[in-house]
């Protein structure tokens, strides 16, 4: 995982880079221009009216005996996402180390606990 996103971030693949860095301006730029929940919901709905259209595809070259009829996201309804006890453990326990960290930073940061670190991140004017 983190050699995919450092070949992201050297620019290896141009090609993968540059569909990553365009989807996160232009979903950057629609969070500027809309809330978050429209944002949401169209996505939602374009990505729905893509499968619903392959699944009509699909559909249609079976009843013209063209194709196997095999529906083209079955892997995908398949996939095994249940999670057992300790892998839920295991990620809480993460979640809760990183949050009592970045409050642990944010305290330090606001009630001046080292004076060149709380000065570091004042905004530019």
């Amino acid at each position: 995982m983190t050699s995919k996103v450092m070949d992201l971030i050297y620019w290896k693949d141009m090609e993968r880079t540059g569909m990553v860095l365009t989807g996160l301006v232009v979903g950057l730029l629609s969070l500027f221009q809309l809330s978050i929940i429209s944002v949401v919901s169209t996505l939602s709905l374009a990505i729905m009216c893509f499968t619903i259209s392959v699944r009509i595809y699909n559909k249609l070259l079976h009843v013209l005996q063209l194709g196997d009829g095999v529906h083209p996201f079955q892997s995908n309804l398949e996939l095994d996402i249940s999670l057992s006890g300790e892998e839920v453990q295991h990620y809480m326990q993460k979640a809760i180390v990183l949050s009592c960290s970045a409050v642990d930073t944010i305290r330090n940061l606001i009630f001046v606990g080292n004076l060149f670190n709380s000065l570091k991140v004042r905004p530019e004017n």
